[in-house]
Formats: structure tokens, sequence, C-alpha cells
């Protein structure tokens, strides 16, 4: 326990799986108490931690997933008003679904293909259908995968897109002021940032490719200069810079 400036911060130590790659924050049951999920590659599982409401977790509970899963996105993908979670599997080409039910617990994975190697994924509504999309940028073959839900989180099989060498990190928000989200690719080996414009026609989307800073390992949008449109920071590994690249369009 340590006190510093009147701040008192209760530090705990906790079990998870082997070589835990990725973890998120979320009230998975809505009893407004947070838990952890943490993506645990070498035991080909997920590890959840109930949240105590006094910033301390209980015990983990595992659930399976495919081979060696790292990010993972949560919501509600079936309108059940449970919080379900998906994980891209980096080893066998995959995404698995994990329904959520009641008391913090989840159904058995439903498995569907992406790219090689799925090293970040998004989850969001791209043609305005009322239900969510996956997008997936697949670092092995340089692709992104885009699966369409078609309800109760299912999903179509992939669409799959040529993206900048090796893609990263994903985000998403409207970059060119219509109604629709577009898809922002970083690639760290290129140091270029994709933007992939949306139409509405899923299977078409007008690319915009930008130079942002050499090696960039983490990203965030916001307008940053109130101008009404998203802008992007980026940090750069290499020269350890972060650079804001506002937008213009």
């Amino acid at each position: 326990m340590i006190v510093s400036d009147d701040i008192l911060i209760h530090r705990g130590t906790y079990q998870r799986g082997f070589l835990p790659k990725f973890v998120i924050v979320n009230d998975l049951n809505n009893d407004a108490q947070l838990y952890l999920v943490v993506a645990n590659v070498k035991d080909n599982n997920i590890s959840v931690l109930l949240g105590n409401g006094n910033g301390t977790f209980q015990n983990q509970i595992r659930f399976s997933t495919g081979n060696e899963p790292a990010p993972i996105v949560s919501g509600d993908r079936n309108n059940d008003a449970k919080v379900d979670l998906i994980v891209a599997n980096l080893g066998d080409q995959t995404v698995s679904v994990l329904l959520g039910n009641r008391g913090c617990t989840f159904q058995f994975q439903r498995f569907f293909n992406t790219g090689k190697d799925p090293i970040s994924v998004l989850a969001l509504d791209l043609n305005k259908g009322q239900i969510s999309d996956l997008i997936v940028a697949n670092r092995g073959k340089s692709t992104i995968s885009i699966l369409v839900g078609y309800g109760n989180a299912r999903f179509e099989n992939q669409i799959k897109f040529i993206a900048l060498n090796s893609p990263s990190l994903l985000v998403s928000g409207v970059f060119n002021n219509d109604t629709l989200l577009d898809i922002g690719i970083i690639s760290q080996r290129s140091s270029q940032f994709d933007i992939l414009i949306n139409s509405g026609n899923l299977s078409n989307f007008y690319q915009k490719v930008f130079p942002i800073a050499a090696y960039p390992n983490a990203r965030t949008i916001y307008d940053f200069n109130n101008g009404g449109k998203l802008d992007i920071a980026v940090t750069g590994r290499k020269y350890k810079t972060m650079v804001v690249y506002l937008n213009r369009n």
C-alpha cells in the first residue's frame, strides 16, 4: 500500500494465464463494478477477474479461445443486454465470439475466419444496419478483413482488402464529414496511415495514404483543434516522438 500526497493507492497482484498479451476493462454484468479480461497467448484462453468495487478483484475464471488470443473487444453484439467478447486469435486466423450469460459467464465460442496473424480488431456498425460488423487487421499477409454482421452475433464470410505493409493498429471515425464510419489503418513497418473511406458499399472503399511518425506504436483520434473534424495523434518509437496530424479534408 502506497500513500502519496493524500492519495491512497491499493496495489494487488492477481493470477492470470501464461504470457498475458492484452487486457480490457468493462462492466460485464451491469452491476456498476469494473472487471478485467486478459488474453493469455500461450494458454489459448482468457481470464476474467470480477471486480469487488474497491479496486480489488476476485480469482480468475478462464474461458477457452482459439490459438494465441490477443486483441479483445467487448460489447452487446446480439441485443440481449449482456456484454459479449470478441477475441482475435493470432495462431489460427480466426476471431472467437463469446456470448455473455448472466453472472459474468460466457457461452462456448463461435469461430469466424480472418486473414493471417489478426493483430487488431474493431466491432462497429459500418453500414448503418444497426448490427455490429467486424474489422480485422491481418499483419501476416498485409490485408484487412471485413465481416458484415447479420444479427445474433453472426457474421458473413470475410471480405478482404490489400492493406499497407503489415497493418498493426486500427482506428475508426468519420474522417470525411459524412455520416458513415471510416477505417484508419496504421502500419508500423511502413510508417503510414491508410484511411478507407466508407461509401456504404462494404466491398469497395476509397483509400488515402499519409506518411506518419517513424515506427508508430500507439494512436488516438480526437478533434484537437475544435475544427469539427477528427484528427489523429501518433507516437513514433524510433525517434521517441508524438505527432498530431490535423484533418484538412
